[in-house]
């Protein structure tokens, strides 16, 4: 017999409002809550023109609401954006709106590809050269030579086809199973419209600590990226799961030039993990 403890789903897309705006939603649904947020931005400078939420189900139901994010709005860079959601607010307590605005983000800059023309690129390979200026580290992490700017857009197939409408999607999702009296298993998955990966870890419910650990990468779209999976799988176990925050998982898959799909991943397991209720 199967026995549940906890499963949630992380779903994101990035979708055109109209011929100048798009809009970011990220929803967030778990056994114990269901969370949104969604950002609205102009496609020549990505200025946020809204930024809202909604909570409808968490632990203390008396934070249930919707509403807008006004201190959010103005700026035209999405990495900047980035770095000021830590300055917002905890709108629900534990800091799953904020989770969720910075997946809007990460989507917007995903959907990046598909807005050559209002961005005032004239060329695709003009906007790959300029990718390649300082964006070392996010993404496409190259440390010693970045790869052919024809690279990328043979890999989305944008020299055939153009996205107009939906331009980015993704989901990523967990689970954790009791395996035993003491044991639980924590599968995770994630899926984009460019990536594949999962991961699968398995822990003591007494001590805490990691038993066994594996994450492959199913597709990607540069080699290095395959890379970082079991080579830094060993390095969890023996640790305590309690222990793994977004920064301390991105340190060993890769530190910053590592793939931060994988830590996502990783790190929505392992936080869900932690704020399983002990029973």
């Amino acid at each position: 017999m199967i026995k549940v403890l906890e499963q949630g789903a992380w779903i994101n897309s990035v979708d055109s409002l109209n011929e100048k705006e798009l809009v970011s939603q990220t929803m967030l649904l778990t056994t114990r809550g269901e969370y949104s947020a969604a950002i609205c931005i102009k496609k020549n400078n990505f200025e946020i023109t809204r930024a809202y939420y909604s909570i409808h189900r968490c632990p203390d139901m008396s934070k249930r609401t919707e509403a807008d994010i006004p201190e959010f709005t103005g700026g035209s860079g999405l990495y900047e954006r980035i770095k000021a959601v830590k300055d917002l607010r905890d709108f629900d307590g534990d800091g799953k709106i904020k989770e969720l605005l910075l997946e809007c983000l990460k989507g917007l800059i995903l959907a990046e590809s598909y807005l050559l023309e209002e961005l005032g690129y004239k060329s695709r390979e003009e906007y790959e050269t300029a990718w390649q200026v300082g964006k070392e580290g996010y993404c496409r992490p190259f440390e010693n030579q970045m790869p052919p700017i024809e690279e990328w857009p043979n890999y989305i197939g944008a020299y055939e086809y153009y996205r107009k409408k939906n331009l980015y999607a993704k989901c990523k999702s967990y689970v954790i199973l009791q395996k035993s009296e003491d044991e639980a298993v924590i599968n995770g998955v994630y899926n984009d419209s460019f990536h594949q990966m999962r991961s699968e870890l398995s822990y003591n419910l007494t001590s805490r600590n990691i038993n066994a650990f594996d994450m492959v990468v199913i597709r990607a779209p540069h080699p290095p990226c395959y890379e970082l999976s079991h080579t830094a799988a060993q390095s969890f176990i023996g640790k305590p799961i309690d222990s793994f925050s977004k920064r301390e998982v991105g340190k060993i898959i890769g530190g910053s030039p590592g793939c931060f799909h994988l830590v996502d991943i990783v790190s929505d397991m392992a936080s869900a993990a932690i704020e399983l209720p002990k029973t």
